[in-house]
């Protein structure tokens, strides 16, 4: 058992606002952009939605621990997953 589909689009999503945090606050750095507001206001915006989805994501975690009986932050630190018989 892996992650579920909406597991997946968190892992995409997170990837994305990480790259566009890093790309955006570099862009803040160079010559060319700097102190133009564009790429300050997509920081910001990807740093805050990064926030969101980190705290969505750990309570998806919770909550489907709670909901399938699988201890899933014990399984990511051991590395694989005990599975109750139903």
């Amino acid at each position: 058992m892996g992650h579920t589909p909406l597991g997946a689009l968190m892992i995409y999503t997170l990837l994305l606002a990480l790259l566009v945090v890093g790309l955006s606050g570099y862009l803040m750095t160079t010559d060319m952009f700097w102190g133009v507001e564009w790429p300050e206001t997509v920081h910001e915006f990807a740093v805050h939605w990064t926030e969101i989805s980190v705290l969505l994501n750990i309570a998806a975690v919770f909550y489907e621990s709670r909901r399938t009986g699988v201890n899933l932050p014990k399984a990511m630190i051991r590395g694989y997953k005990y599975i109750p018989a139903r």
